[in-house]
């Protein structure tokens, strides 16, 4: 369980990039923001 969570340090990063510094978000890192929790929904579930 912990290797999927600690393969969700990118989308952190992104995510403070956003909140912190003002990035917009491209499509290419929403999906892979989308496919990464999914990834994660199916491995621990």
């Amino acid at each position: 369980m912990v290797v999927p969570v600690t393969a969700m340090y990118p989308i952190g990063v992104i995510l403070l990039a956003v909140l912190i510094l003002k990035e917009a978000l491209t499509l290419r890192q929403v999906c892979g923001i989308l496919l990464s929790l999914g990834a994660i929904y199916l491995l621990t579930g």
